[in-house]
């Protein structure tokens, strides 16, 4: 597993620069809170900003502080996390469930799709995992432990209480669900003993607590509508991403975020009647996993990372699929099931390169589908060893292609680093800046220049930012006495804002992946 993390994780970490939009925002807010020293306010572009709690921003200032300010310290606490994730699976699923189950799991979790983008990415949301996913183990050794198990509850309320300090009141919500889970499933996980019970109470609050007592003390009534109601509540009552709003939106994640294991996914729910049906972990795994998809569904706005950490019941309970796969062998028709969702999986791979600008990601994905078809060779002979490490490859394939030879090409597309680079070098004193929503976190962070908004909505942010917004049709009124300007924004954004622009006098100056810079003439 030390191979596998390490390549899915770590190889290259800092290779890419910052994807935007979050990975930018999370870098800038940490380096002007060291630039400030200040270790308590988030702020960003000069200005205190509330969309998250502290935990997550002091893991990436100690990072910048230990490996200097770089794209790899921004993602190391991602992939320390994701690591730490993995080896915390495989020691449960071998504790709680079998050996085999618990090294099948952290194999399945680590080169899922969702998972190890997902430990490459500066985003709370690995961080966050580690710390409910611990919750939620506790919360079940306390239920099953021969002998302390009231340190294990206040195990429980201690993870839990540091995941509320990286993303909130969700992370006290999910071991909750998980408590929920338990007793719906049989088990007593809170301690017989009240003054255990208090214990872990107490221990979540000293944790929790504290960081927001100084938040309200310094700005009150601010930070709590910015954060608790705003970022909060408004965010499960209204969504941020309409297109994304749909029920059947996170099983979709799921399924897709489990590729290249998304057949097993078929003999898991071949088995769900028999783990359900068998007392312990999975019964519990799966009742929380889907009070807690409920929850997720029900809300408003949805992203594919707000679910990583069902990913990780979600592996282990496929791992228990796959020991008893491995045990029992497959019947006909399963047989015939996983075979073909195993080749629709690879056809993503194969259609994808034609689809997207990104050309050099042809033969990559073409390994990765060819990878996958070897699988399928090794399930049809029952070679089940063979066909775990050789699924298993197919993600650690795509890492290491995509960040070699591919990189150039990635990197252009997912980053403004290049277009950042090819400003600063054209750019002249006082010429007037402009970025388009999506890029100006990155273009600001890279460049270190103060950048506007160009967009055509008067609130393009979710949480708007301290950065003055420009109209197209008042961009030549904003520029104006600046001398030169120049804007970089999307080529579909450019698409759209050509008509517009073009009448006074902005023409297309240089394209680089799929960002146009575009000058006055």
């Amino acid at each position: 597993m030390v191979v596998v993390c390490g390549i899915a994780f770590w190889w290259r970490l800092g290779y890419l620069g910052l994807i935007d939009p979050d990975e930018p925002f999370y870098a800038q807010s940490s380096r002007e809170m060291l630039q400030a020293r200040d270790w308590v306010t988030p702020r960003i572009f000069g200005h205190p900003q509330f969309e998250k709690p502290i935990l997550f921003y002091w893991l990436t200032m100690g990072s910048i502080r230990i490996f200097g300010e770089s794209e790899f310290a921004a993602r190391a606490p991602a992939a320390l996390f994701a690591t730490l994730l993995v080896l915390m699976t495989w020691a449960f699923g071998a504790r709680a469930l079998h050996p085999r189950v618990g090294l099948l799991s952290a194999v399945v979790l680590a080169t899922g799709t969702e998972f190890f983008v997902s430990a490459r990415m500066v985003l709370t949301d690995m961080v966050f995992s580690v710390f409910v996913c611990g919750s939620v183990f506790s919360l079940w050794l306390a239920c099953r432990a021969s002998a302390g198990r009231g340190l294990w509850f206040i195990a429980a309320c201690a993870t839990s209480g540091l995941a509320v300090l990286t993303k909130g009141p969700l992370g006290a919500l999910l071991p909750l669900l998980a408590l929920v889970a338990a007793l719906l499933a049989g088990e007593r996980p809170v301690p017989g003993r009240l003054w255990q019970a208090l214990a872990g109470v107490l221990v979540f609050l000293a944790i929790a607590v504290p960081w927001y007592a100084i938040m309200l003390g310094a700005f009150g009534k601010t930070y709590f509508d910015a954060f608790f109601l705003h970022e909060n509540l408004e965010r499960f009552f209204r969504a941020e991403h309409p297109r994304n709003n749909h029920l059947y939106y996170y099983p979709l994640v799921l399924i897709a975020g489990s590729v290249p294991w998304a057949p097993t996914l078929a003999a898991l729910l071949g088995r769900t009647r028999t783990i359900a049906a068998t007392p312990g972990p999975p019964r519990f795994l799966g009742i929380w996993m889907l009070l807690s998809l409920g929850f997720f569904t029900v809300a408003q706005s949805k992203l594919p990372s707000y679910v990583l950490p069902l990913f990780v019941p979600l592996a282990l309970l496929v791992a228990l699929a796959l020991d008893r796969l491995m045990r029992h062998g497959l019947g006909r028709r399963e047989a015939w099931l996983l075979g073909m969702l195993g080749a629709f999986q690879a056809v993503p791979f194969l259609v994808a390169p034609r689809i997207v600008t990104v050309h050099a990601l042809a033969w990559p994905f073409g390994l990765v589908a060819a990878c996958l078809a070897v699988a399928l060779i090794f399930l049809a002979r029952r070679a089940w060893a063979a066909w775990i490490v050789t699924t298993a490859c197919g993600s650690l394939v795509l890492v290491l292609v995509c960040l070699t030879w591919a990189g150039p090409a990635v990197d252009r597309v997912v980053s403004t680093r290049s277009v950042s680079r090819e400003v600063l070098h054209e750019q002249g004193p006082g010429e007037a800046f402009l970025a388009s929503p999506l890029l100006v976190r990155g273009v600001s962070y890279y460049t270190r220049r103060p950048v506007a908004v160009l967009s055509d909505r008067r609130r393009p942010f979710f949480t708007p930012h301290p950065l003055p917004v420009v109209s197209p049709r008042d961009l030549n009124q904003y520029v104006r006495g600046k001398g030169t300007a120049r804007c970089v924004v999307t080529t579909r954004d450019w698409g759209r804002l050509d008509p517009v622009m073009s009448l006074d006098g902005w023409v297309a100056r240089d394209t680089l992946g799929d960002k146009v810079i575009a000058q006055r003439r």
